[in-house]
């Protein structure tokens, strides 16, 4: 499955406030993200840990958690 990333993702103050509180669920829902994307808040680098399997919906997604990670904390 080819899993098309979206790259310009806004950090509103729901979202900011989700991560900043620990709330994977309504982190997925202020950043829109799919139910296969991995959270930004388990995420703990740019490449998944090997217990992801690779070419899977995760190891597509990870980098893109990563990056909103980075995005979130720069703007907490």
């Amino acid at each position: 499955m080819h899993i098309k990333p979206h790259t310009h993702v806004a950090v509103s103050a729901a979202a900011l406030d989700a991560f900043e509180t620990g709330d994977q669920q309504a982190l997925h829902r202020a950043l829109s993200l799919s139910p296969w994307t991995p959270s930004p808040l388990i995420v703990n680098g740019p490449y998944p840990p090997a217990w992801v399997a690779p070419g899977g919906s995760w190891a597509q997604e990870w980098r893109r958690a990563w990056q909103l990670r980075q995005k979130l904390q720069k703007a907490a």
